[in-house]
């Protein structure tokens, strides 16, 4: 190796102590001239992150290390007068310290707020020398340094240690948690060498990928199918159903629960489901359980039980989902939200238009905008939650912008001056005298 300080140590034949120095040229050769007969050893001042080659490795005399590797020191040659040896090789090689990181997560749970994902980081020494004083960062999990177990390791050797991180609402909104650590060591020569965390993952090649754990999330969808007419009268049979579908693409199966509420002007007669059970008591559809892209169906028959006119709604909505959804909550009971739906019917009101009757309908409050309309027209000035009207037709509102809010189906209002035969007594009078 050029430039690199040569100490040659020995004795005389006549007891003089020799203790010489020279530089190594571009050649890496090194060279003590007139050395009186004596007995000579060499050594080097070995450059940092070096390590001395293994002594007399291979058949070339002139080629190999004469050092001692464990004491950087060579044996003692004898030197006789005029002679020149040549034969005195200094082996030493660059010894690189190296070290990987590689860090594994796995969710514990559902993927809800609270659940924990479980991680593994596994580091290697694969550099060519001891590493000590390991340790791993992660202001993910803890703002202390991680210790790893072992935490000095021999070349090729590994060692691990885990932690764990609780999910938040944030987690759960984006959907993912994705993190790096970094891994830290001390070579032999007190000098520090690190590496950030590696994935494993076969689909990312890169040496340095984010840890990404997914948080799962389905896509649960209600809707409603309006079976037979809107118009409906006392003592009917009317039909509700209501569909719900796996819009989402992970593989894994996911359980829901579904609440269903009848209008209390009808009666409970049958039901039937695909899949799971109903409970007609309690309104609830469980034991369901769906795959990607599957639907199934819930069919309730009930008996109308009033003549007094308005809309009879059947509402559903998810009440649990296995997993978190991509678009809703749960149990919040929104209508904006894809778990929620609304199929009605129709009973007609009646009112005297001849007499100057009117009536007032009326919808949900806490929205922003309302628009009723009579026979698909908008009502001029009919902007709020409800309204007072004197015509016969089929009444609808728009809130927030959204048609058919009530279930498609329209409140149907007739004009209708009907005389029970109770009051509307035919009467004949005789006079007498």
């Amino acid at each position: 190796m050029p430039n690199t300080t040569v100490y040659l140590t020995g004795v005389t034949g006549s007891g003089s102590l020799i203790n010489l120095s020279t530089i190594s040229d571009s050649n890496g050769l090194f060279n003590f001239d007139s050395l009186a007969p004596g007995q000579y050893s060499v050594s080097i001042l070995k450059p940092s992150g070096f390590v001395y080659s293994p002594t007399d490795s291979g058949s070339d005399d002139n080629l190999d290390s004469d050092i001692n590797a464990g004491t950087g020191i060579s044996t003692n040659y004898t030197i006789t007068s005029g002679e020149i040896n040549n034969s005195v090789g200094i082996g030493i090689f660059a010894q690189i310290p190296e070290i990987t990181l590689v860090k594994t997560g796995i969710l514990s749970g559902k993927g809800f707020v609270g659940d924990t994902i479980n991680y593994t980081f596994t580091v290697t020494n694969t550099g060519e020398n001891t590493l000590r004083n390991i340790y791993i960062i992660d202001s993910l999990l803890n703002a202390s340094p991680i210790t790893l177990s072992p935490d000095s390791l021999l070349a090729g050797q590994s060692g691990t240690a885990t932690g764990s991180y609780i999910l938040t609402p944030t987690d759960i909104i984006r959907g993912s948690v994705s993190n790096s650590a970094i891994v830290y060591g001390t070579d032999p020569e007190g000098d520090l060498v690190s590496d950030i965390s590696d994935d494993n993952n076969p689909a990312n090649p890169g040496l340095n990928d984010t840890t990404v754990v997914t948080i799962p999330k389905v896509d649960f969808a209600l809707s409603s199918n309006i079976i037979g007419t809107c118009e409906v009268a006392i003592g009917d049979t009317v039909t509700y159903q209501v569909v719900v579908t796996r819009q989402d693409t992970m593989s894994l199966p996911s359980a829901v629960i579904i609440s269903d509420s009848l209008p209390s002007t009808v009666s409970f007669v049958s039901a039937t489901t695909t899949n799971g059970t109903f409970n007609s008591a309690t309104g609830v559809w469980d034991n369901l359980s769906l795959s990607s892209g599957q639907s199934d169906t819930l069919t309730i028959r009930a008996r109308v039980l009033t003549q007094i006119g308005g809309l009879m709604c059947n509402i559903a909505y998810i009440d649990s989902s296995e997993y978190n959804d991509v678009d809703s909550n749960p149990g919040n009971q929104v209508s904006t939200e894809d778990d929620y739906t609304k199929s009605c019917k129709s009973l007609p009101i009646n009112i005297c238009v001849s007499k100057g009757e009117t009536t007032t309908l009326s919808t949900t409050t806490g929205h922003t905008t309302y628009q009723w309309q009579r026979n698909g027209v908008d009502i001029p000035g009919a902007n709020t939650s409800s309204v007072t009207i004197s015509a016969a037709g089929d009444y609808t509102v728009i809130i927030d912008g959204q048609a058919c809010i009530s279930g498609c189906c329209p409140i149907i209002v007739q004009d209708s001056c009907y005389c029970p035969p109770a009051i509307c007594v035919p009467l004949k009078i005789t006079k007498t005298r």
